[in-house]
């Protein structure tokens, strides 16, 4: 059974059929071992990432910026041990990652339609054929 878990308040899961959605991803990008801990049981996970920008540049040289970027590695590096520590709990990952074609962020919430379009888009793609398993 697919599950989320309302991690922040005002941010409550939408259920779907019998399965539970929820964004997540301000401090951990996926809380996947507090949904097994604390949320309803589930065997298959679905993660639908955009990855942070702070991944995709040189190591900023303002100490503002380091300070971002260096938020962006702990949450990539939280997944990671997350996925593995998930999977050796017995539970199945799915992953899929898009670039939006511009990114949303607090300053340009706009952006945030365009994500969730092409998000729709690429998960529906990824999903109508072979299923990529982490």
């Amino acid at each position: 059974r697919p599950a989320a878990l309302d991690i922040l308040r005002g941010i409550h899961p939408v259920q779907r059929g019998p399965d539970l959605h929820v964004d997540g991803g301000l401090l951990d990008k996926v809380p996947g071992l507090a949904m097994l801990d604390h949320g309803p049981a589930f065997d298959v996970l679905l993660v639908h990432q955009i990855p942070s920008a702070g991944l995709e540049r040189p190591v900023a040289r303002s100490p503002l910026r380091f300070v971002d970027q260096a938020l962006d590695w702990v949450r990539a590096d939280a997944w990671t041990h997350q996925a593995a520590a998930l999977r050796t709990r017995g539970i199945e990952i799915v992953e899929i990652t898009n670039r939006p074609p511009a990114r949303p962020n607090p300053f340009k919430l706009a952006r945030g339609l365009q994500a969730m379009a092409a998000a729709q888009r690429d998960t529906a793609q990824a999903l109508a054929g072979p299923v990529s398993r982490c």
